[in-house]
């Protein structure tokens, strides 16, 4: 709730004050594979989940799990007044705990993740003098989940993702910022399936 808040608060702030040009606009229904290419490059938190129930060699119950962890990316992708396409790919830092009932050990893990998105932009490019741009987004999840423990093994997760955000144009000779709120929904046959949010601020051009 409290990241949400951020969000909010973010967004009100630059809807009243950035005083730009405005987002170059598309002329009628364009194909999304004929504009320009925006690149974004990002950072953020990933939440942390459990990642998987095992034993250990006294048979105890094993407990493995992220804590909040570190996200950093960049996304690729084309758009139209209401539409566009995307695509991400993201490392994922984290500390993992391994936990029993009265012992624990910690270590290592790292995410490759990436996500394949059908971007929506509700209010087209005309709210807020151009801009401010609110988007939804969603779309496949792919991760390749990498650990240094002994108890269990890398993998890959599938999954998908929802996401909200925003663009705002800061200006003609400057990148856009851009404010992602996503929810991961990940699993696989090995692994407990996962929730995890993402927080993430990044700066894109176009070319």
């Amino acid at each position: 709730m409290k990241k949400l808040m951020v969000i909010l608060a973010v967004v009100i702030y630059f809807s009243g004050t950035v005083l730009a040009e405005g987002f170059d606009r598309p002329s009628g229904w364009d194909s999304v594979w004929e504009n320009d290419l925006q690149l974004t490059v990002f950072a953020g938190e990933l939440g942390g989940d459990m990642v998987a129930k095992t034993t250990n060699a006294d048979d105890d119950e094993l407990k493995i799990s992220n804590d909040d962890s570190l996200i950093m990316g960049v996304r690729l992708g084309k758009e139209v007044e209401n539409w566009g396409w995307e695509v991400s790919l993201a490392g994922v830092f984290a500390d993992e705990e391994a936990k029993t009932f009265d012992s624990s050990s910690s270590g290592d893990a790292s995410i490759l993740l990436a996500d394949f998105d059908l971007m929506y932009y509700p209010a087209g490019d005309d709210f807020a003098g151009s801009t401010f741009r609110p988007f939804l987004c969603a779309g496949p999840d792919i991760a390749y989940y990498m650990s240094d423990s002994e108890f269990i093994d890398d993998d890959f997760m599938f999954g998908y993702n929802l996401g909200i955000g925003a663009k705002f144009d800061l200006g003609e000779e400057l990148p856009d910022l851009r404010i992602d709120y996503r929810w991961h929904f990940l699993g696989n046959s090995d692994y407990d399936d996962q929730e995890r949010t993402e927080f993430s601020i990044g700066l894109g051009w176009t070319f």
